[in-house]
């Protein structure tokens, strides 16, 4: 996946996941509404086709009542699923009416509904939030060389036959409601980034990287700690957190790291709060620096729920890196470990390497279930 998509899936993601249909300039919760006041007249404002949009929306059961991005999502990637089901048997029908002589948009149609099959059959009964991602990056991958597709683009009111009018307008009804323009200004903008997630997935599943992905490297501190700068100091912190060896998953071993590095994170302020009220004034370089990037910490780490989900971490990693992203590596980090004058600067710098590792090794794992972005891996010490 070339960058803009790799960075257009994950948008698509967190507005579908986290943002509700609030105005989009203010942050919003994961549990938000997104529903705009259950109209989906309004859930459509960026379809095509807003009234056909609307009638399928209306007919999703349970939709009305769906009062979260992860509920809406759910309901649309099941209902979407039931229906490419419906498309795919009247398609496999007429297609071997035809006896091999097709016309031009019935085939293509049916190739276009069969790849939307390939992903969205056998969907688990209830879809979690990774699900609906995953099902994200492989619709993009999918269409990422026939976007629209050719059924779409060239056949719902071109068929030349009742049956390829028929499979071009079902094929129509679940694409409509999914590419749904995205307005980041507009109060739908969760719902059509999520149905865009939903009704366009179609991948080869085998690319997607499973939600339950081992965390751990043969429960190794030593491979956790492969991207640290110092391995060995590293390890030692890993191998400190406790409960990270019974961790198996790739989300569990991000949040005991994320909780472990603002207790820790916690210590070292109320450390350098100590130590510079004591230079009353004149504090070194090296201990202000590491005062004001552990300030920097605290403002992202403290006051974590006291369970972190999947998307919380990415959010929580996502806000450090936003904290630290014109002094990365951070002053501390770069520059005072190893070249502090006194006592207190080094215990403090010191302090400050031990949880940006372990920050780092939270990161990495929350890229095995979100992918950062080409551009700001590229840019990052985290990544």
């Amino acid at each position: 996946m070339d960058g803009s998509s790799h960075c257009f899936v994950l948008l698509s993601l967190l507005l579908l996941l986290l943002i509700s249909t609030v105005d989009s300039s203010e942050a919003p919760a994961p549990t938000t509404t997104g529903l705009n006041n259950n109209d989906p007249q309004k859930l459509c404002l960026g379809a095509s086709d807003r009234e056909s949009c609307a009638k399928v929306i209306e007919s999703i059961p349970g939709i009305q009542a769906a009062n979260t991005a992860g509920n809406i999502s759910d309901l649309c990637l099941h209902f979407a699923a039931n229906k490419t089901t419906e498309a795919k048997a009247l398609a496999d029908t007429v297609l071997a009416a035809t006896k091999g002589k097709a016309p031009y948009c019935l085939e293509a149609c049916a190739k276009n509904v069969s790849s939307m099959a390939d992903v969205l059959v056998d969907l688990p009964a209830k879809q979690d939030d990774m699900n609906a991602y995953l099902t994200a990056k492989n619709f993009r991958a999918k269409f990422k060389h026939e976007d629209p597709p050719i059924c779409e683009k060239d056949c719902r009111n071109k068929s030349s036959t009742a049956d390829e009018t028929l499979l071009a307008n079902k094929f129509h009804d679940i694409w409509n409601v999914q590419v749904s323009t995205m307005d980041g200004s507009s109060h739908c903008f969760v719902l059509l980034s999520l149905l865009l997630l939903l009704l366009i997935s179609t991948v080869d599943s085998s690319e997607a990287p499973a939600p339950t992905t081992t965390g751990l490297n043969n429960n190794d501190p030593q491979k956790l700690c492969l991207g640290a700068s110092d391995r060995e100091s590293c390890a030692k912190v890993i191998e400190s957190i406790p409960g990270i060896q019974a961790a198996n998953t790739a989300g569990n071993i991000s949040d005991l790291c994320l909780h472990f590095a603002a207790n820790k994170t916690t210590e070292a302020k109320a450390l350098a709060d100590t130590v510079l009220a004591a230079t009353k004034g004149k504090a070194p370089y090296c201990l202000e620096a590491c005062a004001k990037n552990v300030s920097s910490m605290a403002d992202v780490l403290v006051d974590l729920p006291a369970k972190q989900d999947d998307m919380n971490a990415y959010l929580t990693a996502k806000n450090f890196r936003a904290k630290f992203k014109h002094e990365d590596p951070p002053i501390c980090e770069k520059d005072c470990r190893n070249k502090s004058s006194t006592a207190d600067e080094t215990l403090l710098a010191n302090k400050f390497h031990d949880i940006w590792n372990v920050v780092k090794v939270a990161n990495s794992q929350i890229e095995l279930m979100f992918p950062w972005p080409d551009g700001e891996d590229d840019d990052s010490d985290l990544a």
